[in-house]
């Protein structure tokens, strides 16, 4: 079920993302699609006032400023719970999470008013012609285009190897890395020998029940490392090939086979300890290599769209001198007294 905040972000925020970039792109139609979509008119009919109308961006904008002077009134209770003494660990915990929520509710209400806000903006200064557009003049070159095309679509498979690489970097610092170091601070020091063999069957001398905690939730963080590895693989083409090739090279499937095979010859905190490993210099390189590739593809899609034609801006030109000026005699001219500085450069 879509409750506020979901409709908050897909049914306000993000639309407001896309009627700015539309307002701003400078580009005269969608400037124009922009301004009509903000200045579309939502009326109410009522009998004892008759007609009511706002334009869209009006009606969002304050929509958006009532849900940000309610969170934050709320927000402003939560702060004020933090002043009186908490003793219990449940209500600790509850408070951390109400506090949690309520700051992400503030900073989702401010985006989304900020975003109004400008299209509001953004939407009068087009409708007073402030925003000069720009029409295109369509001299495409159709054989270059498409070899700078061509290309792009080459730098694009190329650069999606070291991207590949970067997602997969920054999916296990953001998913793995986290919950490895919360294990380890827990448990690290308790299960520092302990198999998941013997913890499988229950208690046991060699498994305490922490112990057996410990090994179970070592094996779902395994779990879901492969299902980064995974999605990563699905998210990306050229990316997904290459390391399949890689693991093939060095005999290594990513299945579940491969993650019994590891608990049973290494221990579980063995196991922890390795579960985010990564190159570091390869992570580095590949960011290096992905940045001069995003380069490459501005560069080329600059080419792509070389010869358009940007607005064509006024220069002006020195006016004639009016006749009255020409009109007046050189004697005349002559004639006029000259004044103290005058006199002084002379």
């Amino acid at each position: 079920m879509l409750d506020i905040w979901g409709f908050l972000v897909y049914g306000l925020w993000i639309p407001g993302l896309v009627l700015n970039s539309l307002l701003m792109s400078g580009f005269g139609w969608t400037s124009r699609i922009g301004g009509k979509i903000g200045r579309c008119k939502l009326s109410l009919s009522t009998a004892k006032w008759g007609e009511i109308s706002a334009s869209l961006v009006v009606v969002c904008t304050a929509f958006c400023l009532l849900v940000f002077v309610a969170q934050h009134l709320a927000l402003r209770r939560v702060q004020h719970m933090a002043t009186t003494s908490i003793s219990a660990v449940e209500l600790q915990d509850q408070f951390l999470k109400n506090k949690f929520r309520c700051e992400r509710n503030w900073w989702m209400s401010v985006s989304c008013l900020l975003t109004w806000a400008a299209a509001w903006r953004l939407t009068v200064m087009q409708e007073a012609g402030l925003l000069q557009p720009w029409w295109p003049r369509m001299s495409w070159k159709l054989k270059s285009r498409a070899a700078w095309l061509g290309l792009a679509f080459v730098i694009f498979l190329i650069g999606d190897l070291p991207l590949s690489r970067v997602n997969y970097w920054f999916q296990i610092a953001s998913n793995i890395t986290p919950n490895k170091m919360e294990l380890l601070d827990q448990h690290g020091d308790q299960c520092k020998d302990v198999r998941l063999d013997s913890c499988r069957n229950g208690k046991t001398d060699l498994c305490s029940d922490g112990c057996n905690a410990f090994c179970e939730n070592v094996r779902v963080l395994a779990e879901d490392r492969q299902n980064v590895v995974h999605w990563v693989r699905n998210s990306h083409l050229t990316g997904k090939w290459g390391a399949e090739l890689f693991d093939k090279g060095r005999g290594v499937q990513q299945t579940g086979e491969r993650i019994e095979d590891l608990f049973a010859s290494k221990t579980c905190l063995k196991v922890l300890e390795s579960i985010d490993k990564s190159n570091f210099m390869v992570n580095v390189v590949c960011m290096a290599c992905a940045v001069v590739i995003f380069f490459l593809f501005l560069w080329i899609l600059a080419h792509v769209l070389e010869g358009l034609g940007g607005p064509e801006v006024p220069i002006p030109t020195p006016s004639a001198p009016s006749a009255e000026v020409a009109s007046v005699p050189s004697a005349e001219v002559a004639s006029v007294p000259l004044n103290k500085e005058e006199k002084k450069n002379q």
